[in-house]
Protein backbone atom coordinates (compact mmCIF):
# COMPACT_ATOMS: atom_id res chain seq x y z
CA UNK A 1 0.00 0.00 0.00
CA UNK A 2 2.10 3.26 -1.22
CA UNK A 3 0.11 5.92 0.85
CA UNK A 4 2.41 9.16 -0.01
CA UNK A 5 1.34 11.98 -1.87
CA UNK A 6 4.39 14.45 -0.41
CA UNK A 7 6.90 14.95 -3.24
CA UNK A 8 9.83 13.78 -0.38
CA UNK A 9 8.78 10.68 -0.28
CA UNK A 10 11.17 9.28 -2.40
CA UNK A 11 14.44 10.94 -0.86
CA UNK A 12 14.23 9.05 2.45
CA UNK A 13 17.68 8.13 2.87
CA UNK A 14 19.24 5.70 5.36
CA UNK A 15 20.19 6.37 8.71
CA UNK A 16 23.99 6.56 9.50
CA UNK A 17 25.55 4.69 12.27
CA UNK A 18 26.57 7.54 14.20
CA UNK A 19 23.50 9.42 14.11
CA UNK A 20 21.36 5.51 15.06
CA UNK A 21 24.19 5.44 17.84
CA UNK A 22 23.34 9.23 19.06
CA UNK A 23 19.65 8.77 19.31
CA UNK A 24 20.21 5.48 21.15
CA UNK A 25 22.04 7.15 24.05
CA UNK A 26 19.78 10.38 23.66
CA UNK A 27 17.09 7.55 24.61
CA UNK A 28 18.75 5.98 27.69
CA UNK A 29 19.57 9.31 29.33
CA UNK A 30 16.00 10.50 28.35
CA UNK A 31 14.14 7.38 30.12
CA UNK A 32 16.10 8.43 33.17
CA UNK A 33 14.94 11.89 32.93
CA UNK A 34 11.36 10.53 32.33
CA UNK A 35 12.25 8.79 35.92
CA UNK A 36 13.14 12.07 37.16
CA UNK A 37 9.58 13.80 35.88
CA UNK A 38 7.92 11.19 38.19
CA UNK A 39 9.74 10.76 41.08
CA UNK A 40 8.10 12.66 44.01
CA UNK A 41 10.62 15.86 45.47
CA UNK A 42 10.01 17.41 48.82
CA UNK A 43 13.34 18.62 49.44
CA UNK A 44 13.23 22.25 51.22
CA UNK A 45 12.95 25.39 49.58
CA UNK A 46 16.47 26.69 49.04
CA UNK A 47 18.37 23.10 49.12
CA UNK A 48 20.54 21.49 47.11
CA UNK A 49 17.54 19.07 46.50
CA UNK A 50 15.47 21.66 46.17
CA UNK A 51 17.38 23.17 43.61
CA UNK A 52 18.03 20.05 41.42
CA UNK A 53 14.70 19.23 41.28
CA UNK A 54 13.67 22.23 39.99
CA UNK A 55 16.72 23.03 37.50
CA UNK A 56 16.63 18.79 36.36
CA UNK A 57 13.75 17.31 37.11
CA UNK A 58 11.06 20.15 36.11
CA UNK A 59 13.76 21.50 33.48
CA UNK A 60 16.21 19.66 31.62
CA UNK A 61 13.71 16.29 31.99
CA UNK A 62 10.92 18.06 29.85
CA UNK A 63 13.11 17.59 27.29
CA UNK A 64 12.34 13.92 27.41
CA UNK A 65 9.14 13.36 25.72
CA UNK A 66 9.16 15.35 22.99
CA UNK A 67 12.55 13.59 22.32
CA UNK A 68 11.02 10.49 21.82
CA UNK A 69 8.33 11.86 19.70
CA UNK A 70 11.13 13.35 17.58
CA UNK A 71 12.25 9.62 17.18
CA UNK A 72 9.24 8.35 16.39
CA UNK A 73 8.26 10.40 13.48
CA UNK A 74 12.38 10.06 12.82
CA UNK A 75 11.33 6.04 11.86
CA UNK A 76 8.20 6.02 11.23
CA UNK A 77 9.09 6.68 7.63
CA UNK A 78 11.52 3.98 7.51
CA UNK A 79 10.27 2.09 5.13
CA UNK A 80 7.85 4.64 2.90
CA UNK A 81 7.56 4.31 -0.55
CA UNK A 82 8.13 0.43 -0.11
CA UNK A 83 5.31 -2.06 -0.99
CA UNK A 84 2.87 -2.12 1.97
CA UNK A 85 4.87 -0.10 3.77
CA UNK A 86 2.18 1.50 5.96
CA UNK A 87 0.79 -1.86 6.93
CA UNK A 88 4.62 -3.52 7.68
CA UNK A 89 4.67 -0.33 9.85
CA UNK A 90 1.80 -0.41 11.86
CA UNK A 91 2.49 -4.26 12.01
CA UNK A 92 5.72 -3.75 13.62
CA UNK A 93 4.31 -0.81 16.40
CA UNK A 94 1.82 -3.66 17.19
CA UNK A 95 4.60 -5.42 18.41
CA UNK A 96 6.55 -3.38 19.14
CA UNK A 97 4.42 -0.99 21.02
CA UNK A 98 0.86 -2.88 21.36
CA UNK A 99 1.77 -5.97 23.27
CA UNK A 100 4.07 -4.56 25.66
CA UNK A 101 1.05 -1.68 26.31
CA UNK A 102 -1.25 -4.34 26.92
CA UNK A 103 1.28 -6.59 29.43
CA UNK A 104 2.29 -3.80 31.48
CA UNK A 105 -1.19 -1.65 31.64
CA UNK A 106 -2.39 -5.06 33.69
CA UNK A 107 0.78 -6.27 35.49
CA UNK A 108 0.42 -2.65 36.92
CA UNK A 109 -2.73 -2.68 37.76
CA UNK A 110 -2.41 -6.36 39.61
CA UNK A 111 0.71 -4.62 41.08
CA UNK A 112 -1.07 -1.69 42.50
CA UNK A 113 -3.71 -4.08 44.13
CA UNK A 114 -1.63 -6.67 45.49
CA UNK A 115 0.08 -3.13 47.73
CA UNK A 116 -3.46 -2.82 48.89
CA UNK A 117 -3.88 -6.05 50.02
CA UNK A 118 -0.96 -6.41 52.14
CA UNK A 119 -1.39 -3.04 53.32
CA UNK A 120 -5.06 -3.81 54.31
CA UNK A 121 -3.64 -7.19 55.95
CA UNK A 122 -0.93 -5.51 58.05
CA UNK A 123 -3.50 -2.20 59.26
CA UNK A 124 -6.18 -5.43 60.18
CA UNK A 125 -8.37 -4.66 57.74
CA UNK A 126 -10.70 -6.38 55.28
CA UNK A 127 -8.16 -8.10 52.37
CA UNK A 128 -10.53 -6.02 49.48
CA UNK A 129 -11.31 -2.93 51.86
CA UNK A 130 -10.77 0.79 49.72
CA UNK A 131 -10.24 -1.81 46.39
CA UNK A 132 -12.32 -1.54 43.55
CA UNK A 133 -12.79 -1.52 40.19
CA UNK A 134 -14.94 1.07 38.92
CA UNK A 135 -16.08 0.63 35.05
CA UNK A 136 -13.58 4.13 34.38
CA UNK A 137 -10.44 2.59 36.07
CA UNK A 138 -11.05 -0.58 33.85
CA UNK A 139 -11.15 0.95 30.49
CA UNK A 140 -7.84 2.60 32.51
CA UNK A 141 -6.54 -0.77 32.79
CA UNK A 142 -7.35 -1.77 28.78
CA UNK A 143 -5.95 1.68 27.89
CA UNK A 144 -9.09 2.76 25.89
CA UNK A 145 -10.30 5.65 28.65
CA UNK A 146 -9.50 9.02 26.08
CA UNK A 147 -9.86 11.30 29.20
CA UNK A 148 -6.97 10.38 31.30
CA UNK A 149 -3.95 8.15 31.46
CA UNK A 150 -3.58 4.37 31.40
CA UNK A 151 -3.25 2.72 34.43
CA UNK A 152 0.26 2.68 34.23
CA UNK A 153 0.83 6.53 33.81
CA UNK A 154 4.11 6.87 31.48
CA UNK A 155 1.86 4.37 28.84
CA UNK A 156 -0.22 7.05 27.59
CA UNK A 157 3.07 7.77 25.58
CA UNK A 158 2.99 4.83 23.90
CA UNK A 159 -0.25 5.31 23.39
CA UNK A 160 0.04 8.51 21.45
CA UNK A 161 2.86 6.46 19.37
CA UNK A 162 0.37 3.90 18.63
CA UNK A 163 -2.20 6.71 17.08
CA UNK A 164 0.94 8.15 15.86
CA UNK A 165 1.49 4.71 13.27
CA UNK A 166 -1.96 4.46 12.77
CA UNK A 167 -2.03 7.76 11.09
CA UNK A 168 1.12 7.65 9.62
CA UNK A 169 0.02 8.74 5.78
CA UNK A 170 -1.73 12.41 7.17
CA UNK A 171 0.94 12.77 8.89
CA UNK A 172 3.37 12.03 5.82
CA UNK A 173 1.12 14.41 3.83
CA UNK A 174 1.29 16.96 6.57
CA UNK A 175 4.81 17.17 6.95
CA UNK A 176 5.76 20.31 5.41
CA UNK A 177 6.63 23.42 7.20
CA UNK A 178 3.16 25.50 6.67
CA UNK A 179 1.11 22.72 8.52
CA UNK A 180 4.42 22.04 11.02
CA UNK A 181 3.98 25.78 12.13
CA UNK A 182 0.19 25.73 12.51
CA UNK A 183 0.40 22.82 14.96
CA UNK A 184 3.35 24.57 17.27
CA UNK A 185 0.98 27.65 17.04
CA UNK A 186 -1.91 25.48 17.73
CA UNK A 187 0.30 23.77 20.67
CA UNK A 188 1.60 27.45 22.13
CA UNK A 189 -1.73 28.84 22.61
CA UNK A 190 -2.78 26.12 24.28
CA UNK A 191 -0.13 25.12 26.41
CA UNK A 192 -1.05 27.75 29.21
CA UNK A 193 -4.76 25.06 29.55
CA UNK A 194 -2.76 21.71 29.15
CA UNK A 195 0.14 22.17 31.36
CA UNK A 196 0.35 25.82 33.34
CA UNK A 197 -1.56 28.38 35.67
CA UNK A 198 -4.68 27.59 33.24
CA UNK A 199 -4.86 23.71 33.42
CA UNK A 200 -8.59 22.06 32.69
CA UNK A 201 -9.13 19.18 33.48
CA UNK A 202 -11.40 18.45 30.04
CA UNK A 203 -8.79 19.19 28.10
CA UNK A 204 -6.83 16.04 29.07
CA UNK A 205 -7.66 14.73 25.72
CA UNK A 206 -5.18 17.41 23.87
CA UNK A 207 -2.45 16.60 26.67
CA UNK A 208 -2.07 12.90 27.28
CA UNK A 209 -5.12 11.64 25.22
CA UNK A 210 -5.31 10.16 21.84
CA UNK A 211 -5.46 13.64 20.42
CA UNK A 212 -2.13 14.77 22.49
CA UNK A 213 -0.64 18.39 20.52
CA UNK A 214 2.63 17.52 21.66
CA UNK A 215 2.86 14.15 20.25
CA UNK A 216 1.01 15.45 17.03
CA UNK A 217 3.49 18.17 16.46
CA UNK A 218 6.63 16.85 17.27
CA UNK A 219 6.27 13.62 15.55
CA UNK A 220 5.44 16.10 12.95
CA UNK A 221 9.11 17.88 13.36
CA UNK A 222 10.81 14.60 13.35
CA UNK A 223 9.03 12.99 9.96
CA UNK A 224 9.65 16.35 8.12
CA UNK A 225 13.42 15.96 9.24
CA UNK A 226 13.83 12.34 8.01
CA UNK A 227 12.18 13.35 4.26
CA UNK A 228 13.81 16.32 3.63
CA UNK A 229 17.25 14.25 5.00
CA UNK A 230 18.64 17.37 6.80
CA UNK A 231 20.75 16.54 9.32
CA UNK A 232 20.45 18.56 12.24
CA UNK A 233 23.90 17.81 13.64
CA UNK A 234 26.65 19.37 12.66
CA UNK A 235 30.32 18.53 13.49
CA UNK A 236 31.03 20.93 15.84
CA UNK A 237 30.07 20.45 19.45
CA UNK A 238 30.95 24.21 21.05
CA UNK A 239 27.69 25.66 19.14
CA UNK A 240 25.56 22.58 21.15
CA UNK A 241 27.21 23.11 24.18
CA UNK A 242 26.62 26.57 24.37
CA UNK A 243 23.04 26.15 23.25
CA UNK A 244 22.91 23.56 26.19
CA UNK A 245 24.35 25.97 28.57
CA UNK A 246 22.19 29.05 27.52
CA UNK A 247 18.87 26.81 27.85
CA UNK A 248 19.89 26.01 31.41
CA UNK A 249 20.51 29.54 32.14
CA UNK A 250 17.16 30.02 31.02
CA UNK A 251 15.67 27.52 33.05
CA UNK A 252 17.85 29.07 36.04
CA UNK A 253 15.59 32.13 34.96
CA UNK A 254 12.23 30.09 35.26
CA UNK A 255 13.33 28.95 38.67
CA UNK A 256 13.58 32.73 39.78
CA UNK A 257 10.17 33.02 38.74
CA UNK A 258 8.88 30.73 41.14
CA UNK A 259 10.61 33.20 43.55
CA UNK A 260 8.19 35.48 41.95
CA UNK A 261 11.76 37.97 41.62
CA UNK A 262 10.50 38.06 38.23
CA UNK A 263 7.24 37.80 36.88
CA UNK A 264 7.29 38.05 32.91
CA UNK A 265 7.59 35.15 30.67
CA UNK A 266 7.35 31.88 32.33
CA UNK A 267 5.15 30.08 30.29
CA UNK A 268 6.75 31.35 26.59
CA UNK A 269 10.15 30.54 28.76
CA UNK A 270 9.24 26.87 28.99
CA UNK A 271 7.97 26.76 25.30
CA UNK A 272 11.34 28.28 23.72
CA UNK A 273 13.80 26.49 26.31
CA UNK A 274 12.30 23.00 25.50
CA UNK A 275 12.96 22.46 21.97
CA UNK A 276 16.39 24.33 21.82
CA UNK A 277 17.56 22.42 24.80
CA UNK A 278 16.72 19.28 22.81
CA UNK A 279 18.58 20.42 20.15
CA UNK A 280 21.52 20.89 22.40
CA UNK A 281 22.11 17.81 24.32
CA UNK A 282 21.25 15.97 21.16
CA UNK A 283 24.09 17.45 19.86
CA UNK A 284 26.91 16.75 22.36
CA UNK A 285 25.74 13.22 23.24
CA UNK A 286 28.04 10.79 22.05
CA UNK A 287 28.18 9.27 18.54
CA UNK A 288 29.18 5.92 19.95
CA UNK A 289 27.25 3.44 22.31
CA UNK A 290 29.68 2.89 24.90
CA UNK A 291 27.44 0.51 26.99
CA UNK A 292 25.17 -1.32 24.63
CA UNK A 293 23.85 -3.78 27.59
CA UNK A 294 22.80 -0.57 29.58
CA UNK A 295 21.90 1.52 26.62
CA UNK A 296 19.38 -1.26 25.46
CA UNK A 297 17.21 -0.92 29.18
CA UNK A 298 15.90 2.09 27.88
CA UNK A 299 12.52 1.11 27.06
CA UNK A 300 12.38 -1.65 30.12
CA UNK A 301 13.07 1.39 31.78
CA UNK A 302 10.65 3.39 30.44
CA UNK A 303 8.10 0.91 31.52
CA UNK A 304 9.14 -0.35 35.09
CA UNK A 305 10.19 2.43 36.51
CA UNK A 306 6.84 3.16 38.15
CA UNK A 307 6.65 -0.06 39.64
CA UNK A 308 9.65 1.32 42.18
CA UNK A 309 8.19 5.16 42.30
CA UNK A 310 4.92 3.50 43.43
CA UNK A 311 6.21 1.34 46.13
CA UNK A 312 8.15 4.86 47.36
CA UNK A 313 4.87 6.55 47.25
CA UNK A 314 3.11 3.86 49.34
CA UNK A 315 5.79 4.86 52.07
CA UNK A 316 5.31 8.67 50.81
CA UNK A 317 8.89 8.67 50.43
CA UNK A 318 10.75 10.01 47.22
CA UNK A 319 13.70 12.51 46.32
CA UNK A 320 16.95 11.26 45.50
CA UNK A 321 16.84 8.21 46.75
CA UNK A 322 13.72 7.18 44.76
CA UNK A 323 15.18 8.11 41.84
CA UNK A 324 18.73 6.11 41.98
CA UNK A 325 15.95 3.20 42.83
CA UNK A 326 13.88 3.50 40.20
CA UNK A 327 16.65 3.74 37.31
CA UNK A 328 18.87 1.16 38.61
CA UNK A 329 16.53 -1.66 39.78
CA UNK A 330 14.56 -1.76 36.58
CA UNK A 331 17.91 -1.73 34.46
CA UNK A 332 19.40 -4.74 36.76
CA UNK A 333 16.03 -6.17 36.66
CA UNK A 334 16.18 -6.05 32.46
CA UNK A 335 19.76 -7.49 32.39
CA UNK A 336 19.20 -10.49 34.47
CA UNK A 337 15.38 -11.22 32.51
CA UNK A 338 16.90 -11.25 29.50
CA UNK A 339 19.61 -13.96 30.80
CA UNK A 340 17.18 -16.13 32.13
CA UNK A 341 14.20 -15.62 30.08
CA UNK A 342 15.09 -14.04 26.63
CA UNK A 343 11.77 -14.80 24.62
CA UNK A 344 9.82 -13.72 26.92
CA UNK A 345 11.64 -10.13 27.63
CA UNK A 346 11.34 -10.02 23.94
CA UNK A 347 8.26 -10.37 23.95
CA UNK A 348 7.50 -7.76 27.27
CA UNK A 349 9.50 -5.16 25.69
CA UNK A 350 8.39 -5.40 22.37
CA UNK A 351 11.24 -6.86 20.64
CA UNK A 352 14.49 -4.47 22.08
Amino acid sequence: MGICNNDMCDKVVDVSEAMSNRLKNMSFLCACLVVLIHVPWAYPCGSFGWWFSEIVAKGVSRVAVPFFFFTSGYFLVNHIGEKDWYYLTVYKRIKSLLVPFCIWNLLFALYVTAISVVKNIVASNGIWDNISFPYARFLKIIGVWPLSPPELGPLWFVRSLLIMAILAPLLVRLARPFCIIAVGLAFALMYPFLYDNLYHPHLEIFRMGPLSLMAIFFTLVGVWVRLCGYNVIVKSKYCYALLTIGCFMLIGYGVLLRFGIITFGIIWLKLLAVPLLLLGILGIVPSKVRCPAIVSCAFPLYLSHDFVIELFRNFNSGGGLCAVCAIIIPILFSMIARNIAPKCCSVMWGGR
